[in-house]
């Protein structure tokens, strides 16, 4: 089989070493938000003398961090059973500008921030001539959900997954703020506990706020 972006690997859960906890998890379904404030001070310093758009970068990062690990890109199949994604793409929330209702749209997620970001400006553009919940049409199956509430900041922010079909996780973010010196972010994850715990949460926080530390903005 080619791998390609909807390459699904199926996992042999009789050599995983997380069966047991993912069979429990399986029968209790439990999932968990950690909700985190990160420095995002030199993140907005690139941003703004490189004349890019905050949310695109933003998305571009997450989908970065999230496509590191395994236990993000995991789903259940109807034949092939437990499984894990080669790549996930982010799904992500516009608001329309008349209607003010959000749109969801995807942009396939590539590793070359500067081909990802403008892939995004102009799906965002493609997408006002709209007002369909889906303006770029239905969405690939290997997406993560990822939106932001860019009126607040909060420091709490709760989503209840609702099936055992997928395994993504789902990522939050807000309005971000100036707290002695820094500009701080808050985001949030929600993820299964049949396939991650607070080590794995803990991990993302982390390593987004590293990967905004490291950002150097367009190649190009």
């Amino acid at each position: 089989m080619t791998k390609t972006s909807n390459y699904k690997k199926p996992l042999d859960l009789t050599t995983w070493s997380r069966k047991e906890i993912f069979t429990y998890y399986q029968a209790h379904p439990e999932t968990f938000t950690l909700t985190a404030s990160i420095d995002i001070t030199h993140l907005l310093e690139v941003i703004k003398s490189s004349h890019l758009k905050f949310n695109p970068v933003m998305i571009f990062l997450i989908s970065s961090v999230v496509n590191e690990h395994d236990e993000f890109k995991l789903t259940i199949d109807d034949h092939l059973g437990l499984c894990q994604w080669e790549r996930l793409n982010p799904l992500y929330s516009e608001m329309h500008p008349q209607t003010k209702n959000i749109m969801h749209l995807s942009t396939p997620y590539q590793n070359t921030f500067d081909s990802f970001y403008q892939q995004c400006l102009l799906d965002k553009e493609k997408s006002m001539q709209s007002t369909s919940l889906f303006p770029l049409g239905e969405p690939p199956q290997n997406c993560f959900q990822v939106s932001c509430v860019p009126w607040t900041v909060f420091t709490s922010f709760y989503i209840a997954k609702g099936n055992n079909v997928d395994y993504f996780p789902v990522i939050t973010y807000g309005k971000y703020s100036e707290s002695y010196g820094k500009i701080l972010l808050p985001i949030s994850i929600t993820l299964h506990h049949a396939v991650a715990d607070g080590y794995h949460a803990s991990r993302f926080i982390s390593e987004i706020e590293d990967a905004c530390h490291n950002f150097i903005g367009q190649t190009k």
